[in-house]
């Protein structure tokens, strides 16, 4: 199965062990070379995150990730 950008949501949240904003998110990815793992990065990597974790929790239940804060957007493993 291939590397998603939520798979790399999921491992940032759970080494770093607090909510995020998707800024930070990526910050760390890069920093750590988990963008590597992914098939392919398009030019806005950061939109893509927020549409994917937005995606997943509307789907409630079955949701990964819940957003904590609205201002800054702040994300967490559910």
């Amino acid at each position: 199965m291939a590397y998603t950008y939520l798979d790399l949501v999921a491992e940032v949240l759970t080494e770093n062990g607090h909510p995020m904003t998707i800024h930070d998110i990526w910050d760390y990815a890069t920093v750590k070379g988990y963008q590597s793992k992914l098939t392919s990065i398009g030019k806005t990597p950061k939109k893509t995150i927020n549409a994917g974790l937005h995606k997943n929790i509307a789907r409630k239940e079955a949701a990964r990730f819940k957003q904590i804060n609205k201002k800054p957007a702040l994300f967490d493993l559910k």
